[in-house]
């Protein structure tokens, strides 16, 4: 990897959620406290700005190293890895289990088509969907058969339906 692309991407994913979380609509005087997330947010960026693309079997290496470096600096959850978690619309540390949505079996949709919520898929398609609200790129990579596509698919369609997701079109 070259060090200015992961600069870059840690830039988008603090850049994406700060906006995400200052967005018009709720804009109310947050400046105080959005300096006090600060730290969460460059933490919860670097791990999956810089290491989001490692093979899960190397997560507790980084993670112990993230944690060794930002300890100091963060508040940092105190269980489990720092994959475990995410930042919420208050900038705060939350687990992704906890957003993990139950599976809704819909008869019209094509069975390779379905997404059944998990961990993965729902940090997945967060990340994504984080990311797109911005108009950043976003690349996922992985092993067959590891819902990569279904992911991608099952985002756009529920950002079709909410008409957020407005695609560029070709010249």
């Amino acid at each position: 990897f070259v060090d200015i692309n992961l600069v870059t991407t840690v830039s988008m994913m603090i850049e994406s959620l700060l906006l995400g979380y200052f967005d018009t609509s709720k804009a109310e005087n947050k400046s105080e406290q959005c300096k006090q997330q600060i730290p969460q947010v460059f933490a919860f960026s670097l791990v999956w700005g810089i290491s989001g693309n490692v093979i899960e079997t190397h997560w507790e290496a980084f993670d112990e190293f993230a944690r060794e470096e930002l300890s100091d600096s963060v508040s940092l959850p105190p269980g489990g890895q720092l994959y475990d978690y995410y930042v919420d619309a208050e900038l705060d540390f939350k687990t992704w289990d906890s957003i993990v949505k139950p599976f809704e079996y819909h008869s019209d949709v094509p069975y390779f088509q379905l997404l059944v919520p998990t961990l993965d898929t729902t940090r997945y398609s967060w990340l994504l969907n984080v990311l797109l609200k911005t108009k950043r790129p976003v690349m996922f990579c992985g092993e067959s058969g590891t819902a990569k596509t279904v992911t991608v698919f099952a985002s756009f369609r529920s950002a079709f339906q909410s008409q957020s997701f407005h695609p560029y079109p070709y010249p």
